[in-house]
């Protein structure tokens, strides 16, 4: 029975880690999404925040601090275009 709790405290240990490798996977794709808006490329900025977004959601939560900034920066992204029913 000992071993069987240990290796649920590991699997525990290993989603944890997954989930911080992928919120900080998300916040790479994030910051990528603000360099490719700065230079203008904006279906690839779309692209990297959609991607950063869902990984938030994914690994953090819809409500997480980053998951919204991440939102927020589609919308900005989307009146930037002209398309405020989007935004």
């Amino acid at each position: 029975a000992g071993s069987r709790f240990a290796a649920e405290a590991q699997a525990g240990e290993g989603a944890k880690v997954t989930a911080r490798l992928g919120a900080l996977l998300a916040g790479a794709l994030n910051s990528l999404g603000l360099l490719r808006k700065q230079q203008g490329r904006f279906a690839e900025a779309q692209s990297l925040y959609t991607r950063a977004s869902s990984l938030y959601d994914t690994c953090t939560s819809t409500s997480s601090p980053d998951a919204v900034v991440c939102r927020h920066n589609l919308a900005e992204l989307a009146l930037a275009a002209g398309d405020e029913t989007r935004a």
